[in-house]
């Protein structure tokens, strides 16, 4: 593996079955490529889905939901293309949220590829085709300043964005507001009427702007669970039940008193979440990429945290990004990839589901897993304790979709 794996891992140390035998099971790639094609990958801990070009085309969207009970093949629905005053705008893959009664899907509409986004379009899908997409506009003179993230409960449905005033020099602003909206999601059948979004931008009592931010449901006392880091560092977590106020989390003042940015937020299908601060000094973001070689992880159950040791890259080269994470029986199964020497690989990572602060996490030596170059695991899902599915994207373009999947051998 040259080095692209993660410490942690001693001389003698078993690796756990979580962590081998995985097989791929599908490739969904594309025939036609854009230069702005992106795919935007999400999962609640027992399903995954995403959302990308349909079929190869390049001037239309689908998603696409997978979990075991699937079987081999995802479920795709095409979407409906927004209209507007600017039919000529890209219209981007940006971020997803799936749960088991529906799913939103978000894609940025840009003038030219990799330009500013001052709109998004969003898609709420149920059992039932998704309709039109609600257009969401950014406050007057701002635009993207990060990737956007998006959330959704059974009563509420929820994008943030991070923006700031577009400059007048090319390139994206540095983050200076934080700007959400929020929808109800219909008790009857899980659906959201494109024409209920309401933009709030809530108050979260940090000294200075976030920096990096994602939020998630499913999780946390309240449902909604928004984490970010500021401008100086601060690590920070709020919680919701609609969306439109957040209260700060009491526990994360347990949080390390510095972070770089925060790099996973993910829900685990029991109430429960993992999230991961970059600690090592490089300022990694969530949804960027990643640029650290040190993740430290919590799980936050309820209103308590708890600390979940630390993943460190194999060398002092190595970068590590993580992005999806899955509770199979007492194992926790984190995903993602690392790089070294401008190489991806995609790795997983393991730790007993009880641990604590001094857990060593255990990264993959699975050659079939670990050897796909420029790939990365984009979200881990479980169906109780003997299957997992994960879903990979190429990378750093990320065009093409791998659905990979994991069962506990038998006897084991």
């Amino acid at each position: 593996m040259s080095g692209l794996g993660a410490c942690g891992k001693s001389e003698g140390t078993d690796v756990p079955d979580e962590l081998q035998s995985w097989s791929r099971t599908e490739v969904l790639g594309h025939e036609d490529v854009a230069l702005y094609d992106r795919i935007a990958v999400a999962s609640d801990g027992r399903r995954t889905a995403w959302l990308t070009r349909a079929g190869g085309a390049t001037d239309i969207l689908g998603v696409a939901e997978w979990s075991t009970a699937d079987g081999a093949s995802p479920r795709q629905s095409d979407l409906e293309m927004p209209k507007g005053d600017r039919p000529n705008d890209l219209v981007v893959p940006a971020a997803m949220a799936v749960d088991e009664r529906g799913w939103i899907a978000v894609a940025q509409l840009e003038d030219e590829p990799g330009g500013r986004s001052a709109e998004v379009a969003v898609w709420a899908g149920a059992p039932a085709t998704p309709g039109p997409p609600a257009t969401l506009e950014l406050p007057d003179g701002h635009v993207l300043a990060r990737p956007v993230a998006a959330a959704r409960t059974d009563e509420v449905a929820v994008v943030v964005a991070l923006t700031g005033p577009a400059p007048e020099t090319p390139g994206l602003p540095a983050p200076t507001d934080l700007v959400l909206w929020t929808a109800p999601v219909s008790g009857a059948d899980g659906t959201v009427d494109e024409g209920t979004w309401l933009q709030v931008r809530p108050y979260l009592g940090t000294d200075l702007p976030l920096t990096s931010a994602a939020v998630i449901g499913g999780a946390g006392d309240a449902g909604l669970v928004l984490a970010g880091a500021s401008a100086d560092g601060v690590a920070g977590m709020w919680t919701s039940s609609d969306g439109l106020s957040w209260d700060p989390l009491a526990a994360a003042a347990e949080l390390p008193e510095e972070v770089d940015a925060l790099d996973l937020l993910a829900p685990l299908g029991d109430g429960t979440a993992l999230v991961g601060w970059a600690t090592d000094g490089a300022g990694g973001a969530v949804g960027t990429g990643g640029t650290g070689g040190a993740v430290e992880l919590w799980r936050l159950d309820g209103s308590d945290l708890t600390a979940l040791g630390t993943v460190v890259a194999a060398s002092d080269e190595g970068i590590i990004d993580l992005t999806g994470a899955a509770v199979a029986g007492d194992r926790l199964v984190v995903g993602g990839s690392t790089k070294r020497r401008s190489t991806w690989s995609p790795m997983l990572w393991a730790v007993e589901a009880d641990g604590d602060a001094e857990s060593e996490w255990t990264a993959s030596d699975q050659p079939e897993l670990i050897a796909h170059l420029d790939w990365s695991v984009q979200a881990l899902a479980a169906d109780g304790a003997d299957r997992m599915t994960a879903v990979m994207a190429s990378v750093p373009f990320h065009i093409d979709i791998a659905a990979w999947s994991w069962s506990r051998p038998v006897g084991s």
